[in-house]
């Protein structure tokens, strides 16, 4: 079970199964080293000198000093402050201060991690294992450089991502007017929604493509303004209460006013977060015509759900 606006909603994981928002790749240039949360559990990522991305557990399986206070990046490994052994990205001891051998048999838990177009994912699993799908790449030649906006929301992951198909909330959360009928369709752990509407008058569609419940890419056309934007919403279940959500956007072409278009739409997103932070998720909603397909959203869902639903 997991939390939900104050609620432990049965049948709420707590930790779905998917590909979740590490960081920016930015963030992680060789060399650098940053302690991140999740999924309820601390990793540390970091970037060798030759520019491999690893994310590891945080403590040390050696004798259990943490990697990333005080740990730092030697070569291709990442050093542990308390003994000097290095752990590689995959989670082998790679060596030591002393020695190139040291005679460790144990490894470190190695997470999967992939960068697609400036974002770093980690998949998250509830015993382990390889990644059940991938989330492509995206060309970005022709688009200015991607801006984004982080905001930490007491909520969780299923919530935040049922906004999208939540067609109501769009006009009596957001002002939208002349919202359509939502184009919905599912392939695997894959969502495709369509969507036209209208925002101060202006025409606008809203083309979203959902993998798993970390990632959404939006292609955002507005004809009358002659604006061609991508919209990337990023989510991370840092703990059981608490949401990640970065926004983030680029546009088709030169946009010297790209942070003033990204902070529009940050605007937008903060008028969901007191809704998020207060609300029960309801296992039987008594849903209206209205509403939009949440209950094919839901039913989209349950595939990430952990194959015990009890898994932390």
């Amino acid at each position: 079970m997991g939390f939900v606006g104050g609620e432990l909603a049965a049948g709420v994981p707590a930790f779905p199964e998917s590909w979740y928002h590490l960081a920016m790749s930015r963030e992680l240039p060789p060399g650098a080293a940053l302690v991140r949360r999740v999924c309820g559990r601390e990793v540390v990522a970091f970037r060798t000198e030759r520019g491999v991305l690893g994310v590891l557990d945080a403590h040390c399986p050696h004798l259990g000093a943490h990697l990333g206070h005080g740990g730092r990046v030697v070569g291709e490994a990442l050093r542990c402050p308390f003994h000097g052994l290095h752990w590689a990205p995959d989670g082998r001891c790679a060596g030591a201060d002393d020695t190139p051998a040291p005679g460790m048999r144990a490894r470190a838990r190695a997470w999967p991690v992939r960068e697609v177009h400036g974002v770093a994912m980690v998949w998250y699993g509830a015993h382990g294992g390889e990644p059940a799908w991938e989330i492509p790449d995206l060309p970005m030649e022709g688009w200015s450089e991607l801006r984004s906006h982080t905001l930490r929301i007491r909520g969780h992951v299923l919530e935040v991502a049922e906004n999208g198909v939540d067609r109501r909330h769009f006009a009596t959360v957001h002002g939208y007017t002349d919202v359509s009928e939502f184009d919905v369709s599912v392939d695997g752990p894959v969502m495709r929604s369509r969507f036209d509407f209208k925002k101060d008058g202006v025409a606008q569609r809203f083309d979203t493509l959902v993998y798993g419940l970390g990632y959404a890419l939006t292609d955002l056309r507005i004809q009358e303004l002659g604006i061609h934007a991508r919209v990337i919403l990023l989510s991370n279940q840092v703990d059981a209460e608490t949401v990640e959500f970065t926004v983030c956007a680029t546009v088709e072409g030169a946009a010297p006013w790209i942070d003033r278009f990204l902070a529009a739409i940050v605007d937008d997103v903060r008028k969901d977060v007191p809704i998020w932070e207060h609300k029960r998720r309801l296992s039987q909603p008594a849903l209206i015509p209205s509403d939009g397909p949440i209950a094919k959203y839901r039913a989209f869902t349950r595939q990430f759900h952990p194959p015990d639903d009890t898994a932390a």
